[in-house]
């Protein structure tokens, strides 16, 4: 129940889903990890009724139960800035959950804040913490000094790690498509030299113009690549324009744009690295010269000039929005399907799909049930037959996974179709499963909360969410299956043959109306978590029941896989949970029946079994010809009533009714006839009591073990007292077996002692 109230809380778009997450940002803060505290194999230790959440969290763990939320709510969870993780070099989580709450206060997360500017040497202690004086390392210290670094007087990092650095550092990405706002350290190309310009930005003019402070390159006296930076008090690339409006003359200044520049990597050092005491610099390049030339020959590259005399130095950015809008995929989707295969297909068909404003598609979904040797296995595939207003056709197929269903086949041929489909175009489906359109319109018209409830939620919101992004105009409509429609029959013919293709896999984790889902075992849960624990619970214990030893050799492992084992449970063990008044008849009926199920009815073969001294042969009192077993008390010829005819006379009534049924009769008195005694020849004389948990049989059977016991002189002091003198006789000889074996032993030490002497 907390877990299905939890998943609600974090999906929800109001205030309840912005205070939900914002306590789940504050217990990630708490727990201090790279990776996401609802996937994290370990949690923090915390009293009891101290963190609700962590109390959510920690009761699912037990069943296997997780939470994977959304790319966006993640990367607003997790703590940015590095890519090597503290709790990634120390390896053991141990160790780490022992100094987890020294390196919060501290507030010391990834390795490159314990690194050197470059990336090449790991820090000293008293340097991470600017204090002169050589304290104390801590433990955690020399732990992950031992793991990264090779010489301890040297301080170098291992090879594997500077690697990984290295790339973060030499990261240059292009600007284009950014606000001038997010925007921090760039480097444009120099026209004059090759040596790029370096700036910081500082005033913003447009949404994709801005001011730069000129930045010269200085020399370090631990690295000859001139890491340390420095404010360039005037240069020839000075912009005279933007100076005469200040005051002072003693700085830097011009104009660049976000498709002119890239990013660059330029951090505050707390350590000066000048070889004098002047600790005003402390700006560090990390970002290394060949990096930034890389990034601006890739915007050389990446832009072009109209005319052949283009000047030298001036970039000009052909752009062709419509291309762009047709053609690609909104950025937040482009790599939605798992599969390679499946995502290149789709998007070449969107490719070509270029130009259309109307296109009609007919969709297929195929669930197929296939008995085996040795269990039942299903396929699921999707296909559609697609085409536009030149009449181009287009043809999709693929496989469908997990949560066997038709409808779910069904809904994935929809989300593919409309995941190739241009934006801004309009988009008619026909499909021939009305469940689809159903719960489609369902989910449009439902909440948030309410569509939660629904099965495959989340593939009706990754429909919305593209089919919105996209900007289409989307209508459904009800086609006739196999009425000889020549594209349905075409689409019917490429579901088939899409069971046998990769399988359709979406990350439904890139969906913004998704924040988080339930899993089990890693495995998504696209229905009620409550619901499908119910569904565990009966096949875990239903499991266990089967793999007994009573069970192992009266039930085969086929017959176990033909029984119904939902009805069995549901009419063994009689509850109903609306009634007002509770009393111990269904908990007799419920005893009985589940007696009767795992043969453990007190038959005489039975008590035989239990009680060997007092019961001295399982012949049926009644009948004297056959052992009384289970199976033997219904099938007694000296029983009043032959179940036989009792079974044949039921199933010969049920085949009538549903007879009549099926030729229009109503049903309104089927259960009453059912129940109707007179048709099953069973004596008026047992009341309805006895005959519900049939003790109309067992009634007769047991008045006559009672007689046949107090004849023999069977009665309850005798096998109380048997039972006694049996388990008393069992104890007194292993007790004079093992006196037995003491005693020989001790001859035979005596023995060994005088031949020793």
């Amino acid at each position: 129940m907390q877990s299905s109230n939890l998943i609600n809380r974090l999906n929800d778009k109001g205030v309840l889903g912005s205070s939900t997450r914002i306590r789940l940002q504050h217990f990630q803060n708490l727990f201090w990890s790279g990776s996401v505290v609802t996937d994290a194999p370990f949690l923090m230790k915390t009293k009891r009724g101290q963190s609700l959440l962590n109390d959510i969290l920690v009761v699912c763990r037990k069943h296997n139960l997780s939470f994977k939320l959304s790319c966006s709510l993640k990367n607003n969870l997790l703590i940015k800035g590095g890519n090597i993780t503290i709790e990634e070099v120390l390896v053991n989580e141990l160790q780490y959950n022992s100094c987890r709450k020294g390196i919060r206060k501290r507030g010391l997360m990834f390795l490159e804040q314990l690194v050197s500017h470059d990336g090449k040497m790991l820090l000293y202690w008293h340097e991470i913490t600017n204090n002169d004086r050589r304290g104390p390392k801590p433990g955690w210290f020399k732990m992950l000094e031992n793991n990264v670094v090779i010489d301890v007087t040297t301080r170098v990092l291992a090879p594997a790690l500077q690697r990984r650095l290295g790339t973060r550092y030499n990261t240059c990405d292009w600007n284009i498509g950014k606000r001038s706002g997010d925007i921090k350290w760039v480097a444009i190309r120099n026209p004059g030299s090759t040596v790029p310009i370096i700036g910081k930005r500082k005033k913003t003019l447009t949404e994709s113009e801005f001011t730069i402070q000129h930045h010269m390159q200085g020399t370090s006296s631990q690295n000859s690549s001139n890491s340390v930076i420095e404010k360039c008090t005037g240069c020839e690339h000075t912009d005279k324009s933007i100076i005469s409006e200040l005051k002072s003359d003693n700085i830097c200044l011009m104009k660049t744009s976000a498709i002119k520049s890239i990013s660059i990597n330029v951090v505050k050092s707390t350590i000066s690295l000048r070889p004098h005491a002047s600790k005003t610099n402390k700006l560090r390049l990390q970002s290394t010269g060949d990096a930034i030339s890389e990034g601006l020959d890739k915007i050389a590259e990446s832009t072009q000039c109209p005319g052949q005399d283009c000047p030298q130095g001036s970039l000009s950015v052909i752009i062709d929005n419509n291309y762009r809008k047709n053609k690609n995929m909104f950025g937040k989707y482009i790599n939605f399907w798992d599969n390679e295969h499946i995502q290149f297909r789709l998007d070449q068909i969107r490719e070509d799909l270029a130009g259309s404003a109307e296109i009609k598609i007919y969709t297929d979904g195929l669930l197929i049930r296939g008995d085996t040797s040795n269990a039942t296995t299903s396929i699921m595939g999707c296909g559609w037959y697609a085409f536009n207003e030149q009449h181009r056709n287009f043809r999709f197929k693929g496989k469908v996974e997990k949560f066997i269903s038709s409808t779910r086949a069904e809904l994935f041929a929809i989300l593919t179709a409309v995941y190739a489909t241009l934006k801004g175009s309009r988009l008619c489906i026909f499909t021939d499963s009305q469940a689809a359109i159903d719960v489609l319109s369902l989910a449009s018209v439902n909440s948030q909360k309410a569509r939660k409830r629904l099965k495959n939620w989340t593939i009706l919101c990754a429909i919305e969410e593209i089919a919105n992004a996209q900007s289409l105009i989307l209508r459904l409509e009800k086609v006739k299956a196999h009425s000889g429609i020549t594209y349905n029959e075409i689409a019917d013919t490429l579901v088939k043959e899409g069971c046998h293709e990769p399988a359709c896999t979406p990350n439904l984790q890139l969906l913004s109306s998704v924040n988080a889902i339930g899993c089990w075992n890693s495995e998504l849960i696209e229905e009620l978590i409550r619901n499908f624990m119910k569904q565990m619970g009966k096949a875990k214990y239903s499991i266990k029941w089967r793999l007994l030893n009573r069970n192992m050799s009266s039930i085969s492992e086929y017959k176990s896989k033909n029984i119904q084992w939902e009805s069995i449970w549901r009419t063994t063990i009689l509850s109903d949970i609306s009634h007002n008044i509770t009393d111990n008849k269904n908990t007799r009926k419920s005893a009985f029946n589940v007696k009767m199920l795992n043969n453990e009815l007190p038959s005489l073969e039975k008590l035989q079994d239990r009680f060997p001294l007092v019961y001295h042969t399982n012949i049926c009192p009644r009948c004297l010809l056959e052992e009384e077993t289970q199976s033997h008390i219904f099938t007694c010829t000296k029983n009043k009533i032959n179940i036989y005819t009792c079974r044949n006379k039921l199933f010969q009534l049920i085949v009538n009714k549903i007879t009549a049924v099926s030729c229009g009769d109503s049903c309104k008195d089927f259960k009453n006839e059912l129940i109707n005694i007179e048709d099953l020849s069973i004596p008026t004389k047992f009341t309805t009591r006895d005959l519900n948990h049939l003790s109309f049989i067992d009634k007769e059977r047991c008045s006559l073990v009672r007689e046949w016991e107090r004849n023999v002189g069977i009665g309850n002091d005798r096998k109380k007292q048997k039972c006694r003198q049996q388990t008393s006789d069992t104890d007194v000889s292993s007790v004079k077996n093992h006196g037995d074996l003491v005693e020989s032993g001790d001859c035979n030490s005596n023995i060994t002692n005088k031949n020793s002497r």
